[in-house]
């Protein structure tokens, strides 16, 4: 009897071992196939963009006059999303210097999130995304 596994491993969430695993009866042989480098710089976009609701997200900002929005607005125009999703989507964003959180002392207190540069470079790179999405998805 005899049974290949293919596994992918990292170590440090950098680098991927591709290992081929065989075993014929009682050997095992195992293989390092390949060792790849992930780009560090695409790895921090993806872990941006890969968590649900951040695309969305910063995509709506973008949409908007100014990049900004009232938290109620966001609220109201992403029905999909619950409030408490949306407020720790938000904070996410902020941490990671997307957008910024504005707060006015008037009566009553309204809270806006803008599109530092940084979202907004982010959503010029989005563009051809976009287009390729607009190309290729058949739904």
């Amino acid at each position: 009897m005899s049974l290949f596994v293919r596994r992918l491993w990292s170590l440090d969430g950098n680098i991927i071992f591709i290992v081929d695993i065989f075993f014929i009866f009682d050997i095992v042989s195992i293989q390092v196939v390949m060792v790849m480098q992930i780009c560090p710089n695409l790895q921090y976009a993806f872990e941006i963009l890969g968590k649900r609701w951040n695309g969305l997200i910063i995509h709506y900002l973008s949409l908007r006059p100014g990049g900004s929005a009232h938290f109620s607005d966001m609220k109201r125009e992403l029905p999909a999303i619950t409030p408490r999703a949306l407020s720790l989507k938000l904070t996410e964003l902020a941490e990671y210097g997307l957008l910024v959180k504005k707060v006015t002392s008037e009566t009553p207190v309204a809270i806006t999130y803008e599109l530092t540069t940084m979202g907004q470079a982010l959503t010029e790179a989005l563009v051809p995304v976009q287009q390729w999405a607009m190309q290729y998805n058949n739904n």
